[in-house]
């Protein structure tokens, strides 16, 4: 009897049992002929587009043939084993995957949160240099920054456990120094000369500001001689435990219009001013050589200076006093409950 082919479906007969059929023309041949064009490949057909696939000696598809991957379509990828490259079209290994793998498990002790960043693990110092520094540089002695501001943006994002230093040459740096939300528990330094007499070597021609920072703050050994466009040469804003050791300031040209200060504690910092001298801070409103406000404290020792509008100011603060003093024609200024004793 009449049956069909397994792969194109041809229709044919049994010659014994179907010897006496006629013959279909559609059937046996036509429709037949229709299967098997429509399942053929032309050599013309072969590796070209819209085409179908031709094999190599090894019985494999080329590459040639086939399509490449993107970010917007399905292909073949050629592998990658590093871990620095930026290629869009080709994929890592798992080696390379591996790799960032134990990078991250190794910092993971170390990891605080994404607004923290990363524990310091030692003591760490940053050098710079005003005059033979270079901010490409990575801040050792023999490769030292140009600028204070580019050591501060390489700690910026550490939880100081331990002591972090940055140390200055001598020379004249010609910026304002922010220093912002250090945390831990833990030291900075910013260190010039280890003495008051040492300190007009390491001078900073602007600013310096220290504001939300936790851990332990100092600055040490430094002449800062502030600008006209901000109140303090030095200043604190909320910050648990500031030092000022051996610094000079020097307000003469800089000094702000309105009110004008040597160093100003305020936003509930505590901060100790040791063996500093503070001149020549004076203003139309306020001109004070160290000023507190707003519920802050600071101890006040030893430190000298003089052409001050006044020596010691507390406004809504607590300034401790043991020895010496800046002058200054008013020796001193309390308002709004503050108090000097």
């Amino acid at each position: 009897m009449a049956s069909n082919t397994p792969r194109l479906n041809l229709y044919k007969k049994d010659p014994v049992a179907d010897a006496n059929d006629t013959f279909n023309i559609t059937t046996m041949l036509n429709d037949n002929w229709d299967r098997i064009d429509a399942n053929v490949v032309l050599v013309s057909e072969k590796g070209v587009a819209n085409g179908v696939a031709s094999l190599d000696a090894n019985t494999k598809v080329p590459t040639s043939q086939l399509p490449s991957a993107s970010t917007s379509a399905a292909g073949i990828v050629q592998l990658n084993d590093t871990v620095t490259s930026t290629s869009t079209t080709q994929a890592a290994t798992a080696n390379a995957v591996k790799q960032v793998y134990d990078a991250i498990v190794s910092h993971s002790a170390e990891t605080i949160d994404s607004a923290h960043g990363i524990k310091t693990t030692s003591d760490i110092t940053l050098y710079v240099d005003a005059v033979n520094g270079n901010d490409s540089n990575p801040g050792t002695q023999s490769q030292p920054l140009k600028t204070i501001g580019a050591a501060v943006s390489k700690i910026k994002n550490l939880v100081i456990e331990h002591t972090v230093t940055i140390q200055l040459a001598p020379g004249t740096y010609t910026e304002n120094i922010l220093i912002k939300n250090l945390i831990g528990s833990g030291s900075f330094y910013l260190k010039g000369a280890s003495d008051l007499a040492g300190a007009s070597s390491y001078t900073i021609n602007g600013f310096v500001s220290f504001s939300g920072c936790t851990c332990l703050v100092f600055i040490q050994g430094i002449k800062v001689l502030g600008t006209s466009s901000f109140s303090s040469a030095i200043d604190f804003s909320r910050c648990l435990a500031g030092r000022v050791y051996y610094c000079k300031i020097d307000r003469s040209g800089t000094n702000a219009t309105t009110n004008s200060y040597g160093i100003n504690i305020g936003a509930n910092s505590f901060v100790f001013v040791v063996n500093c001298d503070i001149s020549n801070v004076t203003a139309s409103g306020i001109g004070a050589a160290i000023s507190v406000f707003e519920t802050s404290r600071l101890y006040s020792s030893d430190n000298t200076g003089s052409g001050n509008s006044i020596g010691l100011r507390a406004s809504a603060g607590t300034i401790m006093k043991n020895g010496t003093q800046p002058s200054g024609a008013a020796a001193e200024s309390t308002n709004r409950g503050g108090v000097i004793r």
